[in-house]
């Protein structure tokens, strides 16, 4: 995942974003408990909201608590505090993601521009295998898709469906967890495959540029013959309706969930903050979005 998920501060009342922060706190804190200090500094959006949709939908009850920063002790921070396991399941969720980005970026780069990813792998890949013996299911799905993934880059694959297929069941995967019967399982999964192909699509948009400049591998780019900066200007209507139909079905999803708890700030990032992202990175434009929380 990499931090496309974002919320949209400017239409969220204050009750909302003070919950949405004790849900960030509430996942630093825990990644920092079961991964070490340096682990929250790989805390991003889109683990937030995949913590965010779990407490959503769980049945056990959310209190909130307020105490000292774990990272600045001078500063008070309300955290989020349920008995149940998804602020756990996210933060081992994170770890096995970052562990295949920093493969992936290993893989990607020449010797020297990967010293850097290789010393962070090594730091993490011991985090990264304790996550997957706590959830061994969604660690093999991880490892099987990014082994599609590798693939489909090597063959260069034309198909922007079939490109955006592996994340889009990594996020299937990873939100299926959160069901607790068959109708809720078929839709948390649908909801992740939605999701995972809007953020792979939408990190594909961002790359664009760089992506043509240095002659990596993007799905835009061989799908629609995209040559020069002057071709992905012309194509940013196309590149909308695309992640808009994945923005669409990711609301359609969880319209259908049985929500417990936060409602309006899972519908203000489906509905303001990824489409506000989505136009950042596609036409450029700076978005009202906060960067941080």
């Amino acid at each position: 995942m990499f931090g496309y998920v974002r919320h949209y501060k400017p239409h969220m009342r204050v009750c909302e974003y003070e919950s949405y922060k004790s849900v960030y706190c509430a996942l630093c804190k825990q990644i920092g408990k079961e991964y070490g200090f340096l682990s929250r500094f790989t805390l991003n959006y889109d683990f937030t909201f995949l913590a965010l949709l779990g407490l959503a939908v769980d049945q056990d009850e959310c209190n909130f608590e307020k105490k000292s920063c774990v990272c600045n002790p001078l500063k008070k921070c309300i955290y989020c505090v349920s008995r149940s396991d998804v602020l756990s399941y996210s933060s081992a969720i994170s770890m096995l993601t970052l562990y295949h980005k920093l493969r992936d970026s290993v893989a990607d780069s020449s010797f020297f521009k990967s010293l850097v990813p290789r010393f962070l792998l090594m730091l993490f890949s011991g985090k990264a295998k304790k996550a997957a013996k706590l959830y061994p299911v969604q660690a093999d799905v991880f490892e099987q898709c990014m082994k599609k993934q590798r693939e489909l880059e090597d063959e260069k694959c034309r198909s922007i469906d079939k490109a955006a297929d592996p994340t889009a069941l990594m996020l299937s995967s990873a939100f299926e967890f959160y069901a607790k019967d068959e109708a809720s399982r078929r839709i948390l999964k649908r909801l992740g495959y939605c999701l995972g192909r809007w953020v792979y699509l939408a990190d594909a948009a961002d790359d664009l540029k760089d992506d043509i400049n240095k002659g990596n591998y993007n799905p835009f780019v061989l799908a629609w013959d995209i040559r020069s900066e002057n071709d992905i200007k012309s194509c940013g209507d196309r590149l909308s309706e695309v992640l808009d139909m994945c923005i669409s079905e990711v609301n359609v999803a969880f319209n259908l969930l049985d929500v417990q708890r936060f409602a309006p700030i899972v519908e203000n990032i489906i509905r303001e903050g990824m489409p506000s992202v989505q136009k950042t990175v596609i036409f450029g434009k700076e978005a009202k979005n906060e960067r941080s929380v």
